[in-house]
């Protein structure tokens, strides 16, 4: 099922330009990912993704034609989301504890109707710099606004803000 899910979360478009071999590499690394491991607090939560991100970006690296931390940020997101959203994962890996902890998972579309959320909102974003030159920090404060947008209007978890986002501005 992990294996289902990872191949399923993460489709050739998400990875789209990356570099020939990156969208194997992705869903190899995604569908042995020890879900048992995954903390369920936020600071260890937060601990755990960095690492994960950091060890993707390092299998990524020689195959990805563009610095691959964003990538690997949103692809572990889109994983993360749909294992949670998965029945069968969920109940396995007691993944409903992440519920409030899952990241919105940011490419351009997401970016984008963040960005014009935060204006309505009177809340400065910077300025999108593409998934190739995302930074932590950047994708750290579309984050936040994403938490504080999702609070502002309702929305429980958080992470379900991608799924209002993405498919209104597609």
């Amino acid at each position: 099922m992990q294996r289902f899910v990872a191949i399923e979360s993460v489709g050739p478009s998400t990875v789209r330009s990356q570099g020939k071999g990156v969208l194997a590499a992705v869903r190899e690394y995604l569908a042995v990912i020890d879900l048992n491991a995954v903390p369920d607090d936020p600071k260890g939560y937060k601990r755990w993704l960095n690492r994960q991100t950091k060890k993707l970006v390092g299998r990524l690296e020689p195959l990805a034609r563009r610095r691959p931390w964003g990538t690997a940020r949103k692809v572990l997101n889109l994983f993360m989301r749909t294992a949670f959203y998965n029945h069968y994962l969920r109940e396995s890996y007691d993944l409903d504890s992440l519920k409030d902890l899952l990241e919105v998972p940011l490419d351009s579309v997401t970016a984008t109707a963040l960005r014009k959320e935060a204006k309505k909102e009177g809340v400065r974003l910077s300025r999108w710099p593409g998934l190739c030159n995302l930074t932590p920090a950047t994708s750290e404060q579309y984050q936040d606004f994403a938490r504080l947008l999702a609070s502002h209007q309702g929305v429980t978890p958080a992470v379900h803000l991608d799924i209002i986002l993405w498919t209104a501005n597609r």
